[in-house]
């Protein structure tokens, strides 16, 4: 009998699938991927951004190939349909649509079920349903579709269920959280994956999934005993992003969020977790105000906002523009980008007074998801001085149960264990490691990209081994850089320079020739207002290069770069001599002008005959008429002419 999970099981797998995929598989994808192949449910606790996904598209691609090629299934012994088919549960639409987007790409057909999709094909006179029982390969749906006539339609076809081979989970953690917060049909999603029959592989994914309780849990919910599933289980802490607590100054139940004014001076790719959609409302409110208040930003580009009000296409517009814009900054979110939204270029997450430890990692696990643009990234929590105290009577209490607190709202909110440990603990690393009894260190991996660029050995840098300071909340006027009249810029000088350095920043990113990177990333906006800013500081190459240290991507390119800012230096002497000479012109001509008049003999008689006692008018003394007291003067004439008449 052939088994998958054996080294010519692997061999195969990675033979199928290297024309497929545009990356190489990691050791543990292969394992799960095998074991999913060999008939064996799979439980995969792996970190943020380290490949999920590909426990779902890889063994569909794998299992695709299989039915199309006879030699295959001979070798095999799977006797597969025509055309297998996956169902898969993810917990946020925006999730659904990311991952549909992707799955098309490596051409599996892919069908996205929920409310409004389904309601938009049934506008369209499309039966949503019918096309995924025909055409799919790839089912994305909503927990709660599994409650509809529709899905009951789709499962109750056996032709549908005999290719239907394997049903996945994704973010399964959250079955336990949201499905007692409020959303039952995550805990349905066990019960119905007996419903689809034995021959269906259970797959199972989620970066953060505690020992204990919270595992025992989701087992029992999925039916999976001992010896019946595979588990994946590697280290969930991200080496490349810093965890940082920082007390909260000021209230984040007003209007005001001054905890926050450092975001937009810090030209960082931020995403701010809000606790709500209303105080969301507010926090963009403020943050575009202080915006409005820098010149040259459009706040409204500057700070975008993705909720589950928004409608779909909205919000994939923000997560786009955050992807490639450069005038997007910061995105204020609710938990519906919590999971799987895959922005390459996050610097920092801020999360709001967080509660639940899983969904504060998942919320931070957004940034430095490509280590080749962010270099280091950042997950801040802000927490209120009642929230340690809370942590501590926890501790002391040492039960797992919520207890209730207040931190200014109108409504009382909660602390789990595990995010009252991260609270008080000396250590974050440790505690995360304890909490999800992560191994102590993870099988190394043999393919070619883990060697040619092995995972560097970091040493901890979260908030409790190397505290921080945190930025000064109160606002301190800025100094200001005192510019020669020879050495401003005007506009039309900027407008000029900054048209030459963007094609310059388009010719060194044609040059770079790489597809991952966008052209911003090499030369940035604030980058160029920056350099222009501080043009005339810049006396030799090595201050360039000190000034921009922290652009690698434009390091290459120094000396052409300097290069550019010499021609842009005579550009601006020449732009500037040509203004002297329209300033002298201007000068002569009203010399000229002034001369002419002084000697127009017409002019001259004009003005003396209307000054003359002949011309009728009074003459009037000019040291009178332009006194300041000439007004009080006159009062006073007219009180003593009152006086006078009430004597008589």
């Amino acid at each position: 009998m052939f088994l998958f999970s054996s080294p010519d099981g692997h061999s195969l797998v990675r033979q199928i699938l290297k024309p497929k995929l545009p990356y190489e598989l990691h050791d543990f994808q292969v394992e799960g991927i095998c074991k999913s192949l060999d008939g064996v449910s799979l439980l995969a606790v792996t970190p943020t951004g380290s490949g999920k996904t590909a426990y779902y598209a890889a063994y569909m691609l794998v299992l695709q190939e299989i039915s199309r090629d006879v030699q295959l299934q001979e070798r095999t012994g799977l006797d597969l349909p025509d055309n297998p088919v996956m169902i898969i549960a993810y917990p946020t639409i925006g999730l659904e649509v990311e991952m549909a987007v992707y799955f098309r790409s490596l051409g599996l057909n892919t069908v996205v079920l929920n409310h409004h999709t389904v309601s938009e094909a049934r506008i369209q006179g499309v039966n949503l349903w019918t096309t995924a029982r025909k055409d799919a390969t790839m089912i994305l749906l909503s927990p709660e579709m599994i409650a509809t006539p529709g899905y009951d339609t789709l499962i109750e076809d056996e032709g549908f269920t005999n290719c239907t081979r394997a049903f996945g989970v994704d973010e399964v953690h959250l079955c336990n959280f949201w499905g007692e917060k409020f959303c039952l049909a995550f805990k349905q999603l066990g019960w119905n994956h007996r419903r689809l029959g034995s021959h269906t592989v259970l797959i199972l994914t989620t970066a953060t999934l505690a020992k204990g309780r919270d595992t025992n849990t989701i087992l029992d919910m999925f039916g999976l005993d001992s010896g019946e599933y595979h588990l994946i289980r590697r280290s969930n802490v991200r080496r490349n992003l810093q965890i940082i607590f920082r007390v909260l100054n000021g209230s984040i139940s007003g209007s005001v969020f001054s905890d926050f004014d450092w975001v937009l001076k810090s030209h960082r790719k931020t995403v701010i977790f809000c606790r709500s959609i209303k105080q969301g409302d507010r926090l963009l409110t403020y943050l575009r105000l202080l915006a409005s208040k820098i010149p040259g930003i459009n706040p409204k580009n500057r700070i975008r906002s993705y909720n589950a009000l928004n409608w779909p296409d909205l919000n994939a517009e923000v997560l786009e523009s955050f992807r490639h814009m450069a005038d997007t900054q910061v995105i204020v979110a609710t938990d519906a980008m919590m999971v799987g939204i895959d922005l390459p270029n996050v610097e920092d997450v801020l999360v709001l007074s967080p509660e639940n430890l899983d969904e504060f990692l998942q919320k931070i696990g957004r940034a430095g998801r490509s280590q080749l643009i962010v270099m280091k990234a950042r997950g801040i929590a802000f927490i209120t001085k009642q929230a340690i105290q809370l942590a501590k009577k926890i501790i002391a209490a040492d039960h797992q149960k919520s207890v209730k607190r207040t931190d200014g709202g109108k409504r009382g909110h909660s602390l789990d264990m595990g995010m009252a440990c991260m609270i008080l603990a000396d250590c974050k690393t440790e505690a995360q490691n304890n909490h999800y009894n992560n191994p102590p260190s993870d099988s190394p991996c043999g393919c070619a990209t883990c060697h040619r660029f092995p995972p560097a050995i970091h040493t901890c840098c979260c908030s409790g081994c190397v505290p921080e300071t945190p930025p000064v909340t109160s606002r301190k006027r800025k100094a200001r850089v005192m510019v020669l009249d020879d050495e401003r810029l005007s506009e039309e000088m900027r407008t000029w320079a900054k048209t030459r350095l963007t094609t310059f920043r388009n010719m060194i990113y044609h040059d770079a020739g790489s597809s991952i990177l966008p052209p911003y990333i090499y030369l940035p906006d604030l980058t160029i207002q920056t350099l222009l800013d501080e043009f005339y500081t810049l006396h030799d190459i090595d201050q360039l290069r000190l000034r921009l240290a922290k652009r690698t991507h434009l390091l290459p390119y120094i000396d052409a770069l300097w290069d550019e800012l010499h021609t842009l230096r005579v550009g601006f002497e020449t732009m500037r001599h040509r203004e002297d000479q329209d300033k002298e012109l201007r000068a002569e001509r009203t010399h000229q002008e002034k001369e002419e008049w002084a000697n127009d003999e017409n002019f001259i008689s004009g003005v003396l005959s209307f000054d003359s006692p002949q011309c009728g008018l009074p003459l009037m003394d000019s040291s009178i008429h332009n006194s300041p007291g000439r007004k009080r003067a006159g009062s006073s004439h007219k009180s003593q002419s009152t006086a006078s008449k009430r004597q008589r």
